[in-house]
């Protein structure tokens, strides 16, 4: 309930959940910051919701983030700022 009285209050969501793949070593943890690239502080831009590795080694990464920056690819980890977030097309369209 909530979540629609906030939609239909604000008019439109600004935010949701992303699936991306990230070139990493060192897989982010659950609350990981992401900021609008360049940053260094934390800007509220969006957070890791969770993340591993699939068989091949790859990092999967679910984050939620402000849809804007996130589809514009202006995103980076705060704790890893040098690593790409590649977004991963669903198999299924999402309505703003």
């Amino acid at each position: 309930m909530l979540y629609i009285s906030y939609t239909q209050y604000l008019g439109k969501l600004k935010r949701h959940m992303f699936l991306a793949e990230l070139q990493t070593t060192r897989l982010p943890l659950p609350g990981d910051e992401l900021v609008t690239s360049g940053k260094q502080e934390i800007d509220g831009s969006g957070k890791v919701v969770d993340a591993a590795f699939d068989a091949e080694g790859t990092c999967q990464c679910l984050y939620i983030a402000q849809i804007a920056k996130a589809q514009a690819g202006k995103l980076n980890l705060l704790k890893q700022p040098d690593i790409t977030i590649d977004n991963i097309d669903l198999h299924y369209s999402l309505e703003n």
